[in-house]
């Protein structure tokens, strides 16, 4: 059995990213009148930076279940992939509200339950839950993607490409400046497109040399760091177009990255089980990660309850503990380390319950 390590040093490197997005904006949140003007474009300058992990996500998602060779049915998507995450909503759910009822010292008691309930069915919980719901969403359809993914030629693919960018990236630009088309098409996020993109990257239906991947990712980092800086004066660019996981910018910032590090990685494969070598096909046998790729691998293993996980850590110590990290003379470097934290600290946790029996298929 293949595991594909570009796919999972991404999604390592995304999970980071999400640690580092979520604490900055925290950050911003709670001390945003005990910063200057500059503390803040910048922290927003890497919290808008870090908004390709999500796609990333998705990304790596479409490159494994649109595969043709994996065998996907309606009872397997319940049973598989749906049930899992409503597991997952509704235990988090229960644990989130928890936290907050003895963190704000409301008493202990089994209101808690009820509130976990209300919040998992309306998504009026923990922010960082609506992934959740987006992959509940993602999963309806997994079939009817499936059947578009693996029954058009390569240039029809690369056209429902560019309509998803242009009317779901491009023409809601148009809403800054109160304009307005009548042409639409009969879907509502760029989710699909992010699924679609990164299946086409990785079968390589949409071919993204090493230069030009480098070349969307800086266009992407410069887009959202020049409209950041321009928000703080016009309210109309902050309102997602531009900074959201529908920007331009996001989306181009976002295949660069998935398409870089398939070129960089792409051909590079580890056997998770026994390793066939040499003496026994006659084919060299692939190149095994050094130190940092098995700790890239690890942290992958446990990048789902990371992702859970980490909000209970970014909340308690900003919120509860007033850690202000604006308050030192190292800013960067007490970032640094609270993330680095955080990320220990989650994968500690996500580790040792994947050890119970049941939860491992949840995590």
């Amino acid at each position: 059995m293949k595991k594909i390590l570009y796919l999972s040093y991404l999604r390592t490197v995304a999970c980071i990213s999400i640690i580092i997005l979520h604490t900055v904006d925290v950050a911003v949140i709670l001390y945003q009148d005990q910063i200057t003007n500059g503390e803040r474009i910048a922290s927003l300058s890497v919290v808008h930076c870090m908004m390709w992990a999500v796609p990333c996500f998705v990304m790596v998602t479409g490159t494994l279940l649109l595969n043709k060779d994996r065998i996907v049915t309606i009872k397997d998507v319940f049973r598989k992939y749906i049930l899992r995450i409503l597991i997952a909503l509704a235990a988090f759910s229960l644990i989130f509200a928890l936290f907050d009822m003895l963190m704000n010292k409301d008493g202990f008691g089994a209101a808690f339950l009820a509130k976990g309930f209300v919040n998992a069915l309306t998504g009026n919980g923990w922010a960082h839950m609506w992934y959740l719901y987006l992959l509940i969403g993602l999963y309806l359809l997994l079939i009817f993607y499936r059947a578009v993914a693996n029954h058009v030629s390569d240039s029809e693919y690369r056209f429902l490409l560019i309509v998803y960018a242009v009317f779901l990236s491009l023409l809601p630009l148009l809403n800054m400046w109160n304009a307005k088309v009548g042409f639409y098409i009969h879907v509502s996020t760029i989710y699909p497109f992010y699924l679609f993109a990164g299946y086409a990257i990785a079968e390589s239906k949409l071919k993204i040399k090493k230069g030009i991947s480098i070349l969307l990712m800086l266009i992407g980092i410069i887009g959202i760091v020049g409209f950041t800086i321009l928000s703080a004066k016009d309210v109309r660019i902050s309102n997602g177009n531009l900074l959201g996981y529908s920007s331009i910018f996001v989306l181009l910032l976002a295949v660069g990255v998935f398409s870089f590090v398939k070129n960089f990685f792409g051909l590079t494969d580890v056997i998770e089980q026994k390793t066939v070598g040499e003496e026994e096909t006659g084919m060299p046998a692939p190149k095994k990660p050094g130190i940092i790729g098995k700790v890239f691998l690890e942290i992958d293993r446990c990048s789902f309850g990371i992702y859970l996980i980490h909000m209970i850590f970014v909340r308690l110590v900003l919120r509860y503990w007033r850690l202000n990290p604006y308050t030192s003379n190292v800013t960067i470097l007490v970032f640094a380390g609270l993330v680095l934290a955080i990320l220990i600290v989650s994968y500690g946790i996500t580790a040792l319950l994947k050890l119970i029996p049941g939860v491992k298929k949840i995590l």
